[in-house]
């Protein structure tokens, strides 16, 4: 048979058929897209097309065709990510030659690296084995968290109009076929999959962070859990028909810290959608997290100005340097000028009264003295200058006494950084917080306390243990206020100058692409237009006060007036205890000294008879 009449067949075929496939793949793939588009709109068309065959070049131009603008990648080696320069809600279309590409998916898939979940039509042209295909893009969209995906079969003889087939994402990857309800009413080629999950299992893990995320045993030693993160989580799963199941084991002994679960769970992706909030300050994270769900502020708790008990104002009444520097001072020079005036002017010196004399003592103190009986005017002007001061201190004294002792007064107040470094209230930090909070506050690190004991910093700040500050939410700042208000004590105060980060954003962390974040943010918006944080808010602080029960018994305010007691008398027992002392001291001294004056003038007297003795019988020789 000659040469021309053997390929007489594929030149007809390709002067023939290949134009009808043409057109009539210009005409179907328009209706195609402009379906999708009405389903929902979109404004740029992704192709992606590394074959030279005729039949994906002529599809190809059949999609170029369509009116929006398209972006063609043919190369092989792309590797730009199309959300850091476009930002379009668009469509990807692959198309594919008899065998499955992984090569483009993996080419596809960097380029919607952070946009998993876009609308995806996969074009497989003349499929040799086709479940093998099937299965094989299905593997691929599960490891690369692709959820919307559709896949039309095509053959290029024009024979059928092919096969339709909608990626399902729950409760497990599977194919559906879309051959009988393509055409309806109520179709979607991209269904949200993700409002019913179909009991799929999600795997989860908490933090234990009071208000956003508490769990607990109730009296009956069931596991409980509460907190607005909790609870959106647990809502997440009742609402998208979906299950929830912990990674790991809750150690409510030992909770970690929410960085620590970021970093250790939720990064290698070991959960699907975690009750752990994350916030910017921990690390850059966001692009992977969902929509914001709460406006926040982290600030330094600082115990409240105290009101200062009975022995602390004897402390302060006797340890005054400005009244011991008067008693002091005004005794030694008083008593000198006394002294100097009896040796000067009446010859009389008394060795015992130069620094401290009984005369000048009680009267600096406003209590009655003995004035020597003199006609010397210097003397008279001295005891008047010790009328006049201790007539003074005594009426001084007596008024800051009084006031004192009937409202006592309080401590200094901690309004900024500077007062809470030089107070002795050290401020509490777990080592994780220490880290990205530390360099906000400038503290020295004297004023700083850390502790890798989660459980012992929250029990420490809910029970409002005085003996250090804390930093806390905003959040968390309202339970404490809340908690104050029904023990009728304010202990923990906060000021403007104490708020050292401004403004935190919380969010959800999640997977590198989850499948979830369209779904969870859906939910926040509908969770804050109808006001359910601030009902769980209000529920976990109720679990927290039951569970602080006993303790805020013992909290409850205690009346303002009640009996003296021993330990309000320390100073007076002190004071007792030191002139017993003190006069013991004296009496033993007096002893020995009048021991030593009397041995001294019973010798003097001995040597004197002696003398006296010794001159008598010479005058008799």
């Amino acid at each position: 048979m000659p040469l021309f009449l053997k390929t007489l067949p594929y030149i007809c075929w390709a002067f023939c058929i290949v134009p009808l496939l043409a057109f009539r793949n210009v005409e179907d793939y328009h209706k195609l897209l402009q379906q999708i588009f009405e389903e929902r709109p979109f404004d740029t068309i992704l192709l992606l097309d590394r074959n030279s065959t005729a039949s994906s070049c002529d599809l190809g131009q059949a999609i170029l065709q369509y009116p929006v603008p398209k972006v063609v990648v043919t190369n092989r080696e792309a590797t730009f990510i199309y959300k850091q320069k476009f930002n379009a809600e668009i469509l990807v279309t692959t198309i594919m030659m008899t065998t499955m590409d992984l090569e483009v998916m993996e080419t596809m898939a960097h380029i919607l690296e952070y946009m998993r979940q876009t609308r995806i039509l996969t074009l497989a042209i003349d499929v040799q084995m086709e479940d093998s295909f099937k299965n094989q893009l299905l593997e691929s969209c599960k490891s690369f968290n692709i959820t919307n995906n559709v896949l039309h079969i095509i053959n290029s003889n024009g024979k059928d109009k092919g096969k339709f087939f909608i990626l399902k994402p729950y409760p497990r990857y599977h194919w559906h076929s879309s051959g009988e309800q393509q055409g309806t009413k109520n179709f979607l080629y991209y269904p949200q999959h993700w409002r019913n999950m179909h009991k799929k299992t999600l795997l989860t893990f908490a933090d234990q962070s009071n208000t956003r995320v508490m769990y607990f045993k109730d009296p009956q030693g069931n596991l409980k859990m509460n907190g607005i993160c909790g609870r959106l989580v647990m809502l997440f799963a009742e609402h998208y028909n979906a299950s929830l199941q912990m990674a790991f084991p809750l150690s409510l002994t030992q909770p970690p810290h929410f960085t620590v679960i970021l970093e250790t769970m939720i990064k290698p992706n070991l959960l699907d959608i975690p009750m752990v909030p994350y916030t910017a300050i921990a690390g850059d994270y966001w692009i992977n997290s969902s929509d914001v769900f709460e406006y926040d502020q982290g600030l330094i708790m600082v115990p409240c100005a105290q009101l200062r008990t009975l022995s602390e104002v004897y402390d302060a009444i006797l340890t005054d340097e400005y009244f011991w520097g008067y008693l002091i001072t005004g005794t030694t020079l008083l008593s000198f000028v006394h002294s100097l005036i009896d040796y000067v002017l009446d010859e009389i010196f008394p060795r015992s009264r130069i620094f401290f004399s009984e005369r000048i003592f009680p009267g600096l103190l406003g209590q009655p003295f003995v004035a020597r009986c003199t006609k010397r005017h210097s003397l008279k002007i001295l005891y008047l200058l010790l009328f006049i001061a201790g007539l003074n201190f005594n009426c001084l004294f007596s008024a800051e006494v009084r006031s004192l002792f009937t409202s006592p007064g309080f401590y200094p107040e901690i309004r900024t950084l500077d007062d809470l470094s030089r107070s002795p209230y050290k401020l509490l930090l777990h080592e994780v917080e220490a880290k990205y909070i530390m360099p906000e506050i400038k503290l020295n690190e004297d004023s700083i306390a850390t502790t890798q004991n989660l459980t012992y910093l929250y029990r420490l700040r809910q029970e409002l243990n005085l003996t250090y500050s804390y930093y806390c939410s905003l959040l968390g700042w309202k339970s404490i206020e809340r908690k104050q208000e029904i023990i009728g004590k304010k202990v923990f105060c906060t000021y403007e100058n104490l708020t050292v980060i401004p403004s935190i954003l919380w969010s959800m962390p999640l997977q590198h692409n989850s499948p979830y974040k369209e779904a969870l943010n859906y939910l926040i918006h509908l969770v804050h237009d109808f006001g359910l944080a601030q009902a769980w808010f209000a529920s976990t602080f109720s679990d927290l006060l039951k569970l602080q029960e006993n303790n805020i018994k013992h909290t409850v305010r205690e009346p303002q007036t009640k009996s003296l007691s021993v330990e309000n008398m320390q100073w007076i027992w002190i004071l007792m205890a030191g002139g017993l002392l003190n006069s013991g001291l004296v009496f033993l001294l007096e002893l020995v000294w009048g021991g030593r004056n009397r041995c001294w003038y019973c010798s003097k007297l001995f040597e004197r008879r002696k003398i006296t003795k010794l001159f008598s019988q010479d005058k008799k020789t």
